[in-house]
């Protein structure tokens, strides 16, 4: 695996790209997306945080494709954290 500028994210979204397995699948994801919307929220304290942003919002919009494509049920996060997630925005 090359270096990962944000690994915090990236990591579990390159897990997601290299699983084959279906129900492993859908958990990754899931799991993806949390770790994407636990730092977007930090990032809104964040003023530089412009590159990380847009980097996430292309991570998410891959990850919500492969959803689609998987007809994979939508992951609600406020659900599984509603706490951590609280006033942020859904991508």
């Amino acid at each position: 695996m090359k270096d990962l500028k944000y690994p915090v994210w990236q990591k579990p979204c390159q897990e997601v790209l290299m699983e084959i397995n279906p129900q492993k699948l859908v958990t990754k994801i899931n799991y993806a997306q949390i770790r994407i919307f636990l730092r977007w929220n930090e990032l809104r304290t964040i003023p530089d945080g412009d590159e990380e942003r847009q980097a996430i919002q292309d991570a998410l919009s891959a990850l919500l494709s492969l959803r689609r494509d998987k007809e994979i049920k939508p992951f609600d996060h406020k659900e599984a954290y509603p706490k951590q997630v609280e006033g942020m925005v859904s991508a």
